[in-house]
């Protein structure tokens, strides 16, 4: 078995964690966003499940407090979002969020350096305390992409592997900036969630890119109860069987 054979990936469970619970057992698992889970993290997995997982948040992953508080305590530690991790040899870059129009939306033509907000912080100490969640950002931009994840990023690079819950171009809702971010980071491989549809692409770069469904999985490259859809063709759907 290698290396991206025994990590488990999971696309939005929407608070339904059953598939990952009913799943061959694997090394590590990782969660591209919106987790939601109705109690904390922890308890949706169990003791023996929390602690061999990793997660991003996804956009929905901010849409009440209980989530995000969900999410806190020792689990924070294994947010993935700005950090490169390295499993037994196999570097895993991690973005986690959305793109947001107060912050940064490469769709419309913004840059880093066009920014008003390119840190936390900076967005922190220019927002009405009132409006502070836990003493940082408003509660939706914690589920919002700054620029300091891509520099985060690639300050740590190079990887093998970039997981996020944004798309890449080859989505019709994806964004150029994520591939140029896995170009950056010499990436062979994308997988991400957050459109509820599993599929299987290319970018330039020779970069495979895996979209992970709702309540999907995705081991080595293989769909778990899916038919496997045309690789090299963007956007290719892959129809649940």
């Amino acid at each position: 078995m290698n290396k991206a054979q025994r990590i488990l990936i999971a696309g939005d469970p929407h608070g339904d964690f059953d598939a990952v619970h009913k799943a061959a057992p694997a090394d590590a698992v990782i969660f591209l966003g919106d987790q939601m889970p109705k109690g904390t993290l922890t308890e949706e997995l169990g003791p023996v499940l929390a602690a061999k997982s990793w997660f991003l948040l996804g956009n929905h992953d901010s849409d009440a407090p209980g989530f995000i508080v969900g999410h806190m305590g020792e689990m924070w530690r294994r947010n993935l979002n700005g950090r490169v991790v390295n499993f037994d040899g196999l570097r895993i870059a991690g973005l986690g969020g959305v793109f947001r129009g107060r912050v940064w939306n490469p769709g419309q033509g913004s840059t880093p350096e066009m920014l008003k907000f390119r840190t936390r912080e900076d967005m922190r100490e220019h927002t009405p305390k009132r409006q502070h969640f836990l003493e940082g950002v408003p509660l939706k931009h914690w589920t919002s992409i700054f620029p300091e994840d891509f520099e985060a990023l690639v300050a740590q690079g190079p990887a093998d592997v970039l997981v996020c819950h944004e798309a890449p171009e080859c989505h019709k809702h994806g964004f150029a900036a994520i591939g140029d971010l896995a170009r950056a980071l010499g990436v062979k491989t994308i997988v991400h969630g957050h459109h509820h549809v599993s599929s299987i692409g290319t970018i330039d770069g020779g970069i495979t890119v895996y979209g992970v469904g709702r309540g999907g999985l995705l081991r080595g490259g293989v769909f778990s109860g899916q038919r496997p859809g045309a690789r090299g063709v963007p956007g290719t759907p892959v129809t649940d069987a």
